[in-house]
């Protein structure tokens, strides 16, 4: 029997049919027996009974059609019939299975009871030992009619349905795939022409995709090429890149795709990472895995149109297989394949960065962005062996030592890391116009005050100028250059409706950038294992809002880590409030800065308490005792956090004087002299030239006396005295 859904069927045998192959089709269907029961109302006598249990006479009588097309021959000698066309009929030994479904415009949607789906989801998973459902529902759908009303249903089931989906459909399996070729089309692929016969040919051989027939009723996702071009450390063209990609915003949620997060490593993850191998002296070696998402099956099915360019059968389209870029899920297909291949391998996942992985047998560190990978460690070897076992699973490209890294620059040297963006901060710098600017000393004038202007309204072009250099300067200052951290944080405030004033002003941080690209973040032995926090705020100083700004910044090897400049989400009513709210978040972050390091398990290495700086004497009072009542008691619970860390001796409030808060120049505009001075003070250089003068034996054996860490996680180098 079968419901209208389409989604239970009916057993019959069907007598005088040849044994099939395998679970082949044996041809259109022939009345035979029914299989246990009869029809409970003409008992085989006469058709259109109308039966709680109808038998074949009837249903055919009822479909007005070919009931079904094909049988399949379940492995207890009997066949199984699908149906082409559903019917009406009672499920009389399921009397829960009856649900009421909800139509959508277009593409329709099943709302399915929890035991229909149960059901649903046991039958297709023995679709593999029947070897018949797969291809059973691409045939139900080719040859059903999309228009019809009855059958909107069989087709969302059909592709809502890919639990048991395998992407073995034995019809297409036997049917030699054609190779993609690009049109003879002259000079249209023009200098990517090679980069995209590369790209198809490595489709083909990742078994990408299968043309299939244009199935009714399922409407393919459309696709464009991507091209670009990779650059070298040195500024010129590495590489040339074309991908074809899926446009993923044509995907519809529950249909397409179901969920999409997938985790980037975070770029505080990485300082530190790259901190500690300053510290320890690790080798840090870099590589990318080519056509990464290709290496991940989906787990739905998803059809695509081929680009114009790119030569198909007519009437055919591709059945996705492996995650194509451009789907919304892909990202996340590939983390889990990534993920699970190396927890596979022993390696254990950090519980504080989920692309952060350690294995602690050959004490080597990863870290995952995507498709690129560092790591790290102190064996050369080990690293070595990993890569040759990345490269077995995957294939990879090995680049040897990381010398450029999400954007980054990276140089190293024994005990020294120097982390910088000389090339995007040039390549911007000449995009927008600055090359013969004059440089700037400091971000911000210490005169200027940007606030909103009344009914003015930006012209759109003007707008869209203003919110490209803002987002420029945005990934710098989050990278490697916190010294514009305030004053990018400042000027993005009035992205949505900017005017001459506050363009001037980011132009200024592009002046400011321009006079030392090369300047970066340098991490050293020198300064050995001290982690220090510095928080501050202003009181106010948002000329719209009346809030005032958090700032914070941590150190380790000497280098910030991690750092913030964000306008406060509440009005301070005074400097202690300010300041006490700034101490609440960078409590947090000490948190998680603690917790991330310990967890890499690193022999010698543990952070027990972490110091944070303040120069508020109220707000450092407050932050150890619950003082002053009737000034704090209006200040949320939330902000409170920091004080129970103190009392469980996890961060340690102590007073620092203003002029040597770090985490001044996160909060307002400083004069030149002040800024020079904390932005020398953050191991900001253009270069490590500071420490050329210290002896390699001096910063091993600062290393070794400063941090405390076993001399098995050192290089053997420097163990020798």
């Amino acid at each position: 029997y079968e419901v209208q859904d389409g989604l239970l069927t009916r057993i019959y045998r069907v007598p005088d049919s040849p044994l099939p192959t395998g679970f082949s089709s044996v041809g259109p269907l022939q009345e035979g027996d029914l299989s246990d029961e009869e029809c409970v109302r003409c008992q085989r006598r006469k058709l259109n009974c109308d039966g709680e249990q109808p038998c074949y006479p009837c249903i055919k009588a009822q479909s007005n059609s070919n009931v079904a097309s094909c049988n399949y021959r379940r492995s207890d000698g009997t066949y199984e019939s699908w149906a082409t066309r559903p019917f009406e009929a009672k499920a009389l030994s399921e009397p829960n299975l009856r649900e009421d479904y909800q139509s959508y415009t277009g593409r329709r949607k099943l709302k399915v009871s929890n035991e229909l789906r149960s059901l649903r989801d046991a039958l297709y998973t023995k679709a593999p030992e029947k070897k018949r459902t797969d291809q059973s529902i691409v045939e139900e759908t080719i040859d059903s009619d999309p228009h019809d009303d009855e059958n909107h249903g069989r087709h969302a089931a059909a592709k809502n349905n890919y639990k048991g989906f395998k992407f073995s459909l034995s019809a297409y399996n036997e049917l030699p795939q054609p190779a993609l070729q690009l049109k003879n089309n002259g000079t249209a692929n023009g200098k990517y022409l090679e980069a995209k016969v590369e790209e198809l040919n490595s489709h083909k051989e990742k078994g990408t995709w299968k043309v299939v027939p244009l199935q009714g009723g399922i409407k393919p996702v459309t696709s464009r090429w991507v091209t670009t071009d990779k650059y070298g450390p040195d500024g010129e063209v590495a590489r040339r890149k074309a991908r074809l990609v899926a446009r993923g915003f044509q995907q519809e949620e529950g249909i397409d795709y179901e969920e999409t997060f997938a985790s980037v490593v975070k770029s505080a993850s990485t300082r530190i990472l790259l901190a500690l191998a300053a510290i320890c002296h690790w080798h840090v070696h870099q590589g990318d895995v080519k056509t990464a998402f290709l290496n991940s099956d989906l787990d739905k099915p998803v059809y695509m149109k081929a680009p114009a360019d790119v030569q198909l059968p007519r009437g055919h389209c591709l059945l996705l297989i492996k995650a194509l870029y451009g789907l919304k899920q892909s990202p996340r297909a590939w983390y889990q394949k990534l993920r699970d291949t190396l927890v596979g391998w022993g390696w254990r996942m950090s519980a504080y960065d989920p692309c952060v992985f350690i294995n602690d047998r050959t004490r080597l560190i990863l870290e995952v962005h995507v498709d690129d990978i560092n790591v790290m460690g102190r064996g050369l070897q080990a690293i070595l062996d990993f890569k040759g076992q990345l490269s077995k699973e995957f294939p990879i490209s090995d680049e040897g030592e990381c010398s450029w890294y999400l954007g980054m620059h990276i140089e190293q040297k024994p005990g020294e890391i120097h982390l910088h963006q000389k090339q995007y901060i040039d390549q911007m710098v000449n995009k927008y116009g600055f090359k013969d600017a004059a440089p700037a000393k400091t971000p911000l004038d210490t005169k200027i005050k940007l606030a909103k202007q009344g009914d003015y309204v930006a012209n759109t072009k003007f707008r869209k100028e203003y919110q490209s250099k803002v987002g420029s300067l945005n990934f710098s200052s989050n990278q490697t250059r916190p010294d514009i951290a305030f004053a990018t944080g400042y000027v993005a405030r009035y992205a949505s409706n900017p005017n001459r004033a506050h363009m001037d002003a980011v132009d200024r941080i592009f002046a400011y950038l321009k006079s030392d690209a090369r300047k970066g973040i340098v991490y050293s032995d020198k300064h050995g294992l001290q982690l220090r926090g510095f928080v501050d705020s202003d009181f106010a100083g948002c000329e719209d809002s009346r809030k005032s700004t958090t700032g914070w910044v941590f150190t380790l090897a000497g280098g910030p880590i991690s750092w913030s400049s964000q306008r406060q989400k509440t009005v301070a009513t005074s400097t202690m409030d300010a300041e006490y709210i700034a101490c609440a978040e960078a409590a947090k972050e000490a948190m998680w800065i603690r917790n991330f390091i310990n967890d890499l398990r690193i022999p010698g290495v543990y952070i027990d308490t972490v110091p944070l700086y303040i120069d508020n004497n109220a707000a450092l009072k407050l932050t150890r005792n619950p003082e002053f009542h009737s000034r704090a008691k209006h200040i949320d619970v939330k902000h409170n956090f920091i004080r129970e860390k103190v009392e469980e001796g996890l961060i340690d409030t102590q007073r620092v004087n203003t002029k040597d808060n770090l985490a001044d120049v996160f909060t307002k505009a400083l004069p030149r002299p002040t800024h020079e001075d904390l932005v020398e003070r953050l191991n900001l250089h253009s270069g490590g030239g500071f420490e050329s003068a210290i002896s390699f034996k001096e910063r091993s054996d600062t290393a070794r006396s400063n941090s405390g860490i076993l001399e098995e996680w050192l290089p053997v180098r420097q163990t020798l005295r």
